[in-house]
């Protein structure tokens, strides 16, 4: 089944009840007068026409050039200017969903001329609307001809001028946003979000796939998610902080690679199951990623590593809002700030430290207001689960936990055990044994000595990612013998109280 076709509809379903709010303060006006039918006027078909016209030869060199996700787009909005245009039709037939994922991204001299087409077209929608306004037709009929300016990227100064004026932001896919709900989501980051056009290929090569996802980008993130835009630059932002403060806690340089890293964010499991099926090409790793809430799927240059994830763990909903992608992003902060470019797929001995590190990570909170937070072990329900689990007698000795690699934990049998989570005692389900107990040692080492033994961690991390095995902690560490043993069973028994 072919993909739905891209429309603004999300956006003004939004929107429209804050216009309709305003314009019932404004006095009616004297008489009944037929609404004016202005679609079915010249100038607007002659726009469309325009419009259908103008995208065609960027269509035609999008297929000749196989530049699939292109052509979708551009099919998609030919379609919506001139239905049932037979170039446009051919095009969206002429790949299967799973085939748009293929093909090439754009070249420069390409994405130059199909930007300078659409911006000018931006201009005309909104000119078009400027016009009919100032006619006299309802503005609720003409903001979609805005949202529609805006989404082609408009350079129209009155356009821009009125948006800002009336306390409103254009975010993208997103729509159009009210500034102080920006502000709120992201709080001292809302100035450095950035919103991808609707036809950024990156973006595109998700949304072939998923019609209704959104986009932002924030430091190396590129968040692709269908939750609304509070709850998703929210996350986004908590996201952001969270790797600032890893970086530089654990004593980790500016990344070498310098991709974007895409965020795939769904807000049901259903959907993340879906989405794994159709951009995921081996079997297993799709098995795999459905036994957790998020997976990291690497990929060569030039595409971008990407991040599939729940928006909540999907079997213990109890660990909070954002636990989930923070997890599935410690170890892309740990490559991007310890491995360097060419890190390794880390599978060997102690490969198990990296979903240790995603643990505490969990923790992370935004402070009030969206300032840097912090990692708070209260937080960190896998530490809670590994507490419980130790009172089971289920975690291995520290000494046989050493020779455990990713192969054998990933054998180790899920359990469920009951904690105490926020003074609340639930059941913590399908719990990852191996990434529990790691949780346990890397919040000790992140908190020894009054946190300076965070670098020691980044020390041993940078190891791990070099040589695909863990280091002698003793030596890398220079503590004495057995003391980092304790630390972890000490983090332990903070827990157990």
């Amino acid at each position: 089944m072919r993909s739905a076709p891209l429309a603004p509809a999300r956006a003004l379903r939004q929107a429209l009840p804050v216009v309709l709010a305003v314009l019932s303060l404004l006095p009616a006006r004297a008489g009944a007068e037929e609404p004016r039918d202005w679609r079915a006027e010249p100038e607007w078909k002659a726009l469309l026409a325009a419009e259908a016209k103008a995208l065609a030869p960027l269509l035609k060199q999008a297929v000749k050039d196989d530049l699939r996700r292109q052509a979708w787009y551009l099919a998609s909005r030919v379609l919506a200017a001139k239905p049932g245009d037979t170039e446009a039709t051919a095009a969206l037939e002429s790949w299967s969903d799973a085939q748009l994922l293929e093909g090439l991204a754009p070249p420069a001299d390409f994405a130059a001329r199909r930007d300078k087409v659409l911006h000018a077209l931006g201009d005309e929608y909104a000119r078009f609307g400027e016009r009919l306004e100032a006619s006299g037709v309802d503005p609720v009929e003409c903001y979609p001809l805005q949202l529609r300016a805006h989404a082609y990227g408009a350079t129209y100064g009155a356009l821009l001028a009125a948006l800002q004026q009336a306390g409103h932001a254009f975010a993208g896919t997103f729509g159009d946003l009210e500034q102080s709900v920006l502000a709120q989501a992201a709080g001292p980051l809302a100035g450095d979000l950035a919103f991808p056009p609707e036809w950024d290929d990156a973006l595109l090569r998700v949304r072939v796939a998923w019609p209704e996802a959104c986009c932002a980008t924030l430091g190396p993130w590129r968040l692709i998610t269908d939750l609304k835009a509070p709850e998703a630059l929210a996350a986004l932002c908590t996201l952001e902080q969270a790797r600032r403060h890893l970086a530089e806690r654990l004593g980790g340089g500016q990344p070498a690679d310098t991709r974007l890293v895409d965020v795939v964010l769904a807000q049901e499991a259903a959907t993340y199951d879906r989405l794994g099926q159709r951009l995921l090409k081996r079997p297993e790793d799709q098995r795999d990623m459905q036994a957790r809430s998020a997976w990291l799927d690497r990929q060569l240059p030039p595409a971008s590593d990407r991040l599939l994830c729940c928006a909540r763990d999907r079997h213990n909903g109890f660990a909070g809002p954002h636990a989930a992608l923070l997890m599935g992003a410690a170890p892309v902060i740990a490559r991007l700030h310890l491995g360097g470019k060419g890190a390794a797929w880390v599978q060997g001995r102690g490969a198990w430290l990296l979903d240790g590190l995603g643990g505490a990570l969990e923790g992370f909170q935004r402070a009030p207001g969206g300032e840097a937070g912090d990692i708070d072990p209260r937080r960190c329900w896998r530490l809670h689960a590994a507490g419980a689990l130790r009172k089971e007698g289920v975690l291995l000795s520290w000494e046989r936990f050493l020779e455990v690699d990713a192969a054998k934990a990933r054998e180790w049998p899920r359990r469920t055990v009951k904690v105490t989570f926020h003074g609340e005692a639930v059941d913590a389900q399908e719990v990852d044994v191996a990434a529990a107990q790691a949780t346990a040692l890397a919040l000790a080492l992140l908190r020894a000595d009054g946190g300076k033994g965070a670098r020691k961690l980044g020390d041993v991390l940078r190891d791990l990612l070099k040589r695909d095995s863990l280091p002698d902690l003793d030596k890398v560490l220079g503590w004495k013998k057995g003391r980092w043993q304790s630390e972890a069973e000490a983090m332990l028994d903070s827990v157990a109280r």
